[in-house]
């Protein structure tokens, strides 16, 4: 099954001319990581500096979020023209790497009991510093 692509004149209307050639040079320096493809969009990571954020795009004119400060400001961002971008110019095998990965991880989560659950989120906490920090109710 193809996903369905961006329209990237959509796209660019949407962010705007200065963040769509931003978000150019984010896809083609490699900044973006397509986390999930799901029928009515994806989930991305976009390294912009020293941070990651992370965009959904929910159909496929573009609309959706992002975690940046920009976007909180003024709206549609680079990142997001920087998915949509690498999306469209990701490879078919790549794509089915991430097709319908949150539907899986759902899927996959709802078999477990609440103490496997917890089981597993202490050893993801204790292996990635971000989570633990996201997670720890002190932090």
């Amino acid at each position: 099954m193809t996903a369905a692509r961006f329209d990237i004149a959509a796209v660019r209307d949407f962010v705007g001319e200065r963040p769509f050639a931003a978000g150019e040079s984010y896809a083609a320096e490699g900044r973006v990581d397509l986390i999930a493809v799901e029928d009515d969009g994806l989930s991305a990571h976009v390294t912009g500096g020293e941070d990651t954020y992370l965009v959904e795009l929910r159909g496929w004119g573009g609309e959706g979020g992002c975690t940046c400060l920009a976007y909180d400001k003024f709206g549609p961002c680079k990142h997001m023209a920087a998915a949509a971008l690498a999306f469209n110019a990701a490879d078919p095998l790549d794509l089915a790497k991430v097709r319908g990965r949150l539907s899986r991880l759902r899927d996959g989560l709802d078999l477990d009991s609440k103490d496997e659950l917890i089981a597993r989120i202490i050893d993801l906490a204790k292996q990635h510093p971000v989570l633990l920090r996201a997670l720890d109710p002190r932090d």
